[in-house]
């Protein structure tokens, strides 16, 4: 599986320099868009997924729903064995990075919703929530 991390600025960077501290990893793929170096980010993609094997698992994971880098990567799912999931975390990255297989939609579903609630507020006076 090849994953690829799209994002505004210099994010993406940002999380695969937290992948390789905490798991020593590789093989991850950066696109930084709107940086110094301007490109089209739907042709900087297609041109590294077509680096990959047609028929290798990818990941895309986006910084924000609406934004160009998901709008560019949502015309790369007609290929076959292509996902994307946009507002991502570190925890969901993580844990789809370190499964290191091909996983089933209802799999991936799940991993989201497991990364949802490693979202929490914390109140360093009560343990409460402030109104």
């Amino acid at each position: 599986m090849k994953f690829i991390i799209a994002t505004h600025g210099y994010l993406a960077d940002g999380y695969i320099s937290a992948i390789r501290v905490l798991t020593g990893k590789d093989g991850l793929y950066a696109v930084n868009a709107y940086t110094e170096e301007m490109f089209d980010v739907f042709e900087r993609l297609q041109e590294l997924i077509d680096t990959f094997d047609e028929k290798e698992e990818v990941m895309i994971f986006t910084d924000v729903i609406s934004g160009s880098t998901t709008q560019s990567a949502s015309r790369l799912l007609m290929r076959p064995h292509t996902h994307c999931i946009t507002g991502i975390n570190l925890p969901l990255v993580l844990e789809l990075v370190l499964a290191e297989k091909p996983m089933e939609v209802s799999c991936i579903r799940q991993m989201l919703e497991e990364a949802k609630e490693q979202m929490i507020y914390i109140d360093c006076c009560s343990g409460q929530d402030k109104e």
